[in-house]
């Protein structure tokens, strides 16, 4: 699967070509199909706050807001080239704050890739509405962020 980056922010600082690198590894876990994308937006929290209320009704700034549009695609829209499945934004603001929270040995390119790990799962139909569903989903991203921690994942 295809990932485009599109930092639309200049507030927060981060390893960008790190996340280029394990975000190809990432995507690749989900879907190897290189006729698919997904678009990774980083913007400000001004930004993700008037997309949350637009989109969820809540008019607050989140970490992570995932699009997806698996539902809409026929197969020959597939055939035909690169078809976007998804897309995630970020808050690099909010992964800072939240990098913070978690302490000493989590930085923000960790948080970075919690947060596309997180949105990548909702791409793909996967939910936190329910403690099953919660489990389900936390169990696949808790498991590659640990594989890719102990892999020395900047390396990606």
């Amino acid at each position: 699967m295809q990932i485009r980056l599109i930092n639309n922010q200049n507030k927060v600082k981060f390893d960008f070509k790190s996340i280029e690198r394990y975000t190809a590894y990432i995507s690749n876990k989900f879907d190897s199909d290189n006729n698919r994308s997904i678009n990774i937006i980083f913007i400000i929290s001004d930004e993700i706050q008037k997309l949350n209320k637009s989109y969820r009704n809540i008019d607050r700034p989140t970490d992570v807001l995932s699009f997806s549009y698996l539902s809409g695609i026929d197969d020959t829209e597939a055939a035909a080239g690169p078809v976007v499945i998804g897309e995630i934004y970020i808050s690099p603001e909010a992964a800072h704050d939240n990098s913070i929270e978690q302490g000493d040995d989590w930085d923000i390119d960790q948080e970075i890739m919690l947060l596309i790990i997180h949105g990548m799962l909702h791409v793909f139909d996967y939910d936190h509405e329910d403690d099953e569903e919660k489990a389900v989903m936390y169990n696949i991203q808790d498991s590659m962020i640990h594989y890719i921690r102990n892999k020395n994942w900047k390396r990606y």
